[in-house]
């Protein structure tokens, strides 16, 4: 059971909705991008959300934000703007990774280990447990990787926002239930 757990568990995504990577190229959303940034006073900022475009100077995140109203939640969306050079650090991610069969087949086979499945059992689910924990981070990218010039790769509007979009009618993918 402890197997089984692990296996799934290091399987998940900080973005649950995210296309698998076969599906990535008919995806029309755009990937998720966790940007820390600066605002016109110097202040420190973390945003997490859709990478809507990038033109000119500025990277556009489209976040949700929850507002209260009667004491009920209701969730709106709203276009981040960051300036390019006060963007600090970013991560993309824009595919999750399904899961890998292959660890699971691996921990049923030390059944056949017969008195040493003491010890192979605990090797084969660190181990394991390692290989597929790196696995979900495999569709991701840092600001140390991908400069902001190469962001446009990853946004819904790679070729800038068209002119006839109404960025406040845009919303983040639905969430897979």
């Amino acid at each position: 059971m402890i197997l089984f757990v692990l296996v799934f568990n290091s399987c998940r995504s900080p973005f649950v909705n995210l296309p698998t990577y076969n599906n990535v190229h008919i995806d029309p959303y755009g990937a998720m991008i966790t940007i820390r940034y600066k605002d016109n006073v110097n202040k420190s900022h973390t945003s997490v959300g859709e990478l809507i475009s990038v033109e000119n100077d500025s990277i556009y995140v489209l976040t949700k934000e929850k507002s209260s109203y009667n004491n009920k939640y209701q969730e709106s969306y709203k276009i981040i703007t960051v300036n390019q050079k006060k963007a600090s650090s970013y991560k993309v991610v824009f595919a999750h990774s399904e899961p890998n069969g292959v660890f699971l087949a691996s921990g049923l086979l030390t059944l056949a280990h017969g008195f040493f499945i003491l010890t192979s059992i605990p090797i084969n689910v660190v181990i394991g447990a390692l290989v597929m924990g790196e696995e979900k981070y495999l569709y991701s990218f840092t600001h140390r990787q991908v400069s902001v010039d190469d962001l446009f790769k990853f946004c819904r509007f790679p070729s800038g926002i068209p002119p006839n979009i109404d960025l406040k009618n845009l919303r983040l993918r639905p969430v897979k239930k």
